[in-house]
């Protein structure tokens, strides 16, 4: 019966290695993973109860060949079905433990796997937030572009009306014109005949004056013919005394000629002056009528270019008025689309929730898969620990590539017993979301920024405070001493592990034009950190403070959202924040550090071999992260001058340290708080 059991047995290793075999290439992920949980159990138990009996079998037969209950099993069995047993007993459990290692690597796949999809859901949530918001910005502006063309398309209509009102205008001033240029050519025709009299006139008058003057110069004569003839008859005596009566009167007649020749000269003369001034009048009248012609012809002309204009326009407006009205409807079915995508958006989001929620829970059975192989093969020490660390930088930055030495550090010191993997570019979303999943215990670490632990730890305040360091080194020798233990004792005291206070320079302003003091950056819409301290500080400086994640900030910057941030210079050159800012300015404002957070519940689970590998590890990292800050700057900031960047240093440092201090008195209320900063200004 033994030996049958042994078959049976055997028999269903082979069975269950099979079905193995089958579910990989048929089933889900979920259910294969539940799957390999039931799978694994069942051989791990069955490998433990297996393993002591034949051991006793084969300790039975090795050491007790008299034994009565081995007669019996020899007697009843040969020795060819025992060695067969035993042999198979052997195979069995050489198979077994190859199929526990081969689960145990598609545990490992599988948690890959998981973490892979998980991400992945992570970003196309992120990416349907971002589309969601966009479609709502859109739907406002359409919106917003719909009433626009409503009041566009009255206005055309009314435009149209004043347009065809304007031709008709225009057409009746065309004929008032045409009637004008005809009646001022008459009028010329006129003036010229008038001129032409008045010229003619002139030439008679000069010609009469000639005959006046004729007639003078017979007076004249006569006059001095009636005065010889005189003389003569008074020679004569009594004989020519009625000659001479005669002469005296030919002599008054001559007179009375000559003085009315005179008076008609110069009536002449008057009349002549008048005929000149009348012919230069009615010459200038003449050109000036002329002119007026001219410029009726030209406005006749003007105004058949406006009739022919106006009626242009009158269609064109009329066009225009039918495609703003279909252009009215386009954006009425435009807005209608951008609403469904934006439902779409908001389902898939949903469902991108479910799948990472689903992700989240197979990646918990792959480590429960893993750990239950794990048993079954190594001792608890000899388990393997998979740690993973988020990150929203990139792997260039200084203190990402000290947590990829503290990964190397680990595996080394553990004999490849703790891996740890970091994710970055925010594999894991926000520094908020990391330390969300940090405090669930779905995340085991994360480097973040320490404004991200103000709302929970308030003596985190502390280091974020402007113009509270000297240096870079002046941080460094308090976070090595007194200080240092303070803050990392008070970081630990929530859902977190304080590992270490990672070096991440100064932070400096930037913005698209120079800033060397105070006064250049009132009034300006300033990116700040989410933390109501970095809005104090933003508001005490004058300026407009606006908490938007790190990786968004190169698009607000390229928006108009805001006019200037602030950051470290790897910050500026990683997200290319010099393409929108090209003046980068040491204002060394704040000299902060990033802080290595584990979380609590993960951090309880470990042996305190492991957390003691992790600490020396993390150790390691912050001064490692001090060397590449240190190495790298210059690299950086040369890389940011190929891009255009221009780097300012004259910076009045006091216009900025006078305007804070109201951001001491109002964040720093309690004892703990203080005596921290008692502790950073007593080191020098």
């Amino acid at each position: 019966m033994k030996l049958q059991s042994l078959f049976i047995i055997v028999v269903l290793v082979n069975f269950l290695t099979a079905v193995i075999v089958y579910s990989f290439s048929q089933l889900s992920l979920i259910m294969l993973s539940v799957l390999l949980v039931v799978i694994c159990l069942s051989l791990g138990a069955l490998y433990k109860v297996i393993k002591p009996n034949f051991n006793a079998l084969t300790k039975t037969i090795l050491d007790n060949p008299s034994n009565d209950a081995l007669n019996e099993l020899i007697a009843s069995c040969s020795l060819i079905d025992i060695q067969e047993t035993i042999s198979q007993h052997a195979g069995s459990t050489n198979q077994i433990k190859q199929s526990l290692k081969t689960n145990q690597e598609c545990a490992v796949l599988l948690a890959d796997t998981c973490e892979e999809l998980g991400h992945a859901s992570k970003k196309i949530k992120r990416n349907n937030k971002i589309q969601a918001d966009a479609s709502n910005n859109m739907a406002a502006a359409v919106e917003e572009m719909t009433n626009s063309i409503s009041v566009v398309t009255n206005q055309a209509q009314s435009a149209a009306e004043h347009t065809m009102e304007s031709s008709k205008v225009a057409d009746d001033s065309a004929n008032v014109i045409l009637s004008t240029i005809e009646g001022i050519r008459d009028i010329s025709e006129s003036v010229e005949k008038a001129a032409n009299n008045i010229a003619a006139l002139r030439s008679d008058s000069e010609s009469i004056s000639d005959v006046a003057n004729m007639i003078k110069g017979i007076a004249d004569q006569t006059n001095l013919l009636a005065l010889n003839a005189a003389i003569e008859a008074a020679r004569a005596g009594e004989q020519g005394r009625g000659f001479s009566v005669v002469a005296d009167e030919v002599r008054q007649l001559a007179e009375r000629t000559s003085q009315s020749t005179q008076e008609i000269n110069e009536l002449l003369a008057r009349m002549l002056d008048s005929a000149k001034l009348a012919s230069e009048s009615m010459l200038t009248t003449e050109q000036a009528v002329q002119k007026g012609v001219e410029n009726a012809q030209q406005a006749s002309d003007s105004i058949k270019a406006i009739r022919q204009g106006s009626s242009a326009a009158v269609e064109e407006v009329s066009q225009i008025s039918v495609a703003i009205k279909e252009q009215e409807l386009a954006s009425a079915e435009i807005a209608k689309n951008i609403d469904q995508i934006a439902q779409i958006s908001a389902q898939n989001n949903e469902a991108v929730s479910k799948s990472i929620q689903a992700s989240e829970s197979l990646y918990e059975i792959s480590q429960t898969l893993t750990r239950s192989v794990e048993s079954c093969l190594l001792n608890t020490s000899q388990q393997e620990l998979r740690l993973r660390s988020a990150d929203v930088l990139d792997d260039d930055y200084p203190s990402v590539k000290a947590l990829h030495d503290m990964a190397n550090q680990l595996n080394k010191n553990s004999n490849g017993n703790i891996s740890l993997k970091i994710f970055t570019q925010g594999a894991f979303g926000t520094e908020t979301d990391a330390l969300e999943q940090m405090a669930k215990g779905s995340l085991d670490m994360a480097r973040v920024n320490i404004a991200q632990l103000n709302h929970s730890c308030p003596e985190s305040l502390v280091p974020t405070l402007p113009f509270l360091f000297n240096s870079v080194q002046h941080l460094h020798r308090c976070l090595d001493g007194k200080p240092g233990e303070i803050l990392t004792q008070a970081l630990s005291k929530g859902d977190f592990i304080c590992l270490g206070l990672l070096d991440s320079g100064s932070r400096n302003m930037y913005a698209s034009t120079p800033i060397r003091s105070i006064k250049d950056i009132k009034g300006l819409r300033l990116r700040v950190p989410p933390s109501k301290l970095w809005e104090g500080i933003a508001q005490a400086l004058g300026t407009v403070p606006h908490a938007i994640p790190i990786e968004d900030t190169k698009t607000a910057l390229q928006t108009g959202l805001i006019d200037m941030a602030e950051n470290n210079i790897f910050a500026y050159e990683s997200f290319h924040h010099y393409e929108a800012c090209s003046y980068f300015s040491r204002t060394e404002h704040v000299i902060t550090p990033d802080v290595l957070m584990f979380s609590k519940k993960v951090w309880e689970k470990l042996s305190d071999d492991q957390q003691q590998m992790i600490l020396a590890a993390a150790q390691h990292a912050v001064l490692q992260s001090r060397s590449y800050c240190k190495t790298s700057e210059r690299l950086v900031e040369n890389k940011a001058r190929e891009h255009g960047a221009i780097f300012v240093d004259n910076i009045d440092k006091a216009s900025f340290s006078q305007s804070i201090k109201s951001v001491y008195d109002k964040f720093i209320t309690s004892s703990a708080q203080k005596k921290l900063i008692q502790a950073i200004r007593a080191i020098h």
